[in-house]
């Protein structure tokens, strides 16, 4: 079973649409194919390129074929299938070569005819080159999966592939000064409350305006329509993503992490995700907590703790080892490898109004009614 993927972009130009390869590298897709893999960066005309991605499982032929095949004319083909019946294929060619070979001749009525004669499971995309048409499509039965995806206003691109990757779209929101002044004083110190100190304020700001949703997305004006949050709160204390916790390792080995991991995931009730609920609540939109479902806490609670997070490796690797090794099986291969950066400072926003502050010491600009206590 291979896996074949096809995306042609109509807005970014090569370059950008080349960048996507790690990303269209999932496992999803490369799972399927573990014998050969390839791109193929496709040029359709001045202004319009295509990416096409094959991992084949090998089964015919005396060697593996990778995909995408290209022949002399510049035709590209994607093939996933089985020729049973039907047609001759010789023993010493395999399947991919043979189609590619039969389908050269561009006439559609040939190619459809051919197509249909295939007794067997099949899915393709194929371009052919002199007439600049795209085949896409599968044997009646649909017995190998073909997805595809129009162009929208929202996504200019039409996508064709063996399973879904799931690319969200990367949203940027740019915060002025002026305006973190102002919807803090107007809204965010409220939600804040009964809570006041720097930290409170820089974790609460940066997290309204990424609940927002609004921002730009491909350099256009963009709000995000989700309905639903997904947050990381829980992550740190479970899986030792705090510098304490390898403070912790390196004065008194596993036994002092795992008392510093216990300790920290017995007190996550009083920690401050009534506030994040209050802050991202507010745009109306539904915060989940996917690393406090208590499954996932009573999983990880039974592992050891060498297996969660390892102090013995270095930064960016041995903290948190266990979602890092679950982010580079899933192909986010670079985002495994980075360090932790505390959201304030990731996004930048404690820098923004450039205050000499400790993240414990009251937040004069809150100016918030201390008098009611969260419930804990």
């Amino acid at each position: 079973m291979c896996g074949i993927c096809f995306i042609c972009d109509f807005e970014n130009c090569a370059q950008e649409l080349d960048g996507q390869k790690e990303l269209l590298s999932h496992s999803l897709l490369c799972n399927r194919g573990p014998d050969a893999h390839s791109r193929e960066l496709v040029s359709i005309n001045e202004k319009i390129s295509a990416l096409f991605e094959g991992c084949v499982l090998w089964l015919q032929g005396p060697e593996p074929t990778p995909q995408p095949l290209l022949d002399p004319l510049g035709n590209v083909l994607l093939w996933n299938g089985d020729i049973l019946a039907g047609h001759q294929v010789s023993g010493d060619k395999s399947d991919t070569q043979y189609v590619s070979e039969r389908l050269a001749s561009g006439e559609q009525e040939s190619i459809l005819s051919f197509l249909e004669d295939i007794k067997g499971p099949w899915a393709l995309v194929y371009f052919h080159r002199p007439s600049l048409r795209l085949y896409f499509g599968r044997d009646v039965f649909g017995r190998h999966s073909l997805l595809w995806q129009l162009p929208s206003p929202q996504h200019p691109r039409l996508m064709v592939t063996s399973v879904w990757q799931q690319c969200d779209e990367l949203q940027e929101i740019d915060v002025t000064e002026k305006e973190l002044s102002l919807e803090r004083e107007r809204t965010i110190r409220h939600l804040v409350a009964p809570l006041a100190s720097v930290l409170d304020d820089s974790i609460g700001c940066a997290l309204w305006f990424a609940g927002r949703g609004q921002g730009s997305a491909k350099g256009l004006p963009y709000v995000s329509p989700s309905r639903v949050l997904l947050c990381g709160q829980g992550a740190d204390e479970q899986l030792g993503g705090y510098s304490r916790h390898r403070g912790r390792f390196t004065t008194g080995g596993w036994l002092a992490l795992l008392e510093e991991i216990e300790m920290e995931v017995a007190r996550i009730h009083t920690r401050n995700l009534g506030r994040d609920n209050r802050i991202l609540a507010h745009h109306g939109r539904a915060p989940r907590f996917p690393y406090l479902d208590e499954e996932v806490v009573s999983t990880l609670n039974e592992m050891p703790v060498w297996i969660k997070t390892n102090m013995l490796l270095g930064r960016g690797t041995g903290e948190k080892l266990l979602l890092r090794l679950v982010a580079a099986t899933l192909g986010l291969s670079q985002a495994a490898r980075l360090p932790k950066r505390a959201i304030q400072f990731g996004s930048r926003i404690a820098k923004l109004e450039n205050h000499k502050e400790k993240g414990s010491d009251q937040c004069l600009r809150l100016k918030g009614d201390s008098s009611a206590q969260e419930v804990t």
